[in-house]
């Protein structure tokens, strides 16, 4: 029985997968928009999360409407970074075609710089715009960027991931990952961290947005 889940879970994806790679840019970007609009409307629980989260950040500066106005972007947000990684093969072989379609904000310049002098170092950002890109346009100016990242649980959502960040040369597992980013570093390359993910009760609570928060000591241990 568990075979035959494996199987069927496979068969779906790969029909998932082809239907990605076949459907127009814009359709797939529209189908994204509608399922996150669909999970928005389907799951309570995430609303009522992103309620609470966008009343602390706002307080009464939006209403009700608004709140649900950004809920739903921040839902449709997050489909399209999946999206888009399915689009990256077809629209980003090159350098060129990446800036005419991506706009990266952040500290490129010096990023560029560190590397011409042969200096490493640490490119830290939080889930905003699309991440998975970001890294991808590091790599195209030619940075030996690696990504820290926890794998999820499932095997096949976990594959398809490592093929659509460049293969596991381009990761450094999150667990025990330590150690293997301080080598990197002193090797001259580059680590990059998503470091705005709670992390319980081991980790450093911080101001933000009035509360204390917890977060990764990484980026300050690196």
């Amino acid at each position: 029985m568990a075979a035959s889940h494996r199987l069927l879970a496979r068969l779906g994806a790969g029909g998932l997968e082809l239907l990605t790679q076949s459907l127009p840019p814009r359709a797939l970007l529209g189908l994204a928009d509608g399922l996150g609009s669909l999970w928005w409307a389907l799951s309570p629980s995430r609303r009522r999360v992103v309620a609470e989260n966008l009343r602390i950040a706002f307080g009464e500066r939006l209403d009700e409407r608004a709140r649900a106005r950004l809920g739903r972007a921040s839902c449709q947000g997050l489909v399209r970074v999946f999206a888009e990684m399915c689009l990256a093969r077809r629209l980003f072989g090159s350098l060129r075609a990446y800036q005419a379609r991506v706009e990266t904000r952040g500290d490129l310049a010096e990023l560029e710089a560190d590397h011409a002098a042969g200096r490493g170092g640490i490119l830290v950002t939080p889930h905003l715009g699309n991440w998975e890109l970001g890294a991808l346009g590091v790599r195209l100016h030619g940075e030996p960027l690696l990504a820290m990242a926890r794998p999820p649980a499932n095997p096949l959502v976990a594959a398809w991931l490592e093929r659509r960040r460049g293969g596991a040369r381009h990761l450094i597992p999150k667990m025990g990952g330590l150690y293997a980013a301080r080598r990197r570093l002193r090797a001259g390359g580059w680590v990059g961290l998503l470091a705005d993910q709670n992390a319980g009760r081991h980790g450093l609570f911080l101001p933000f947005f009035g509360l204390e928060a917890s977060t990764f000591p990484t980026p300050a241990s690196l």
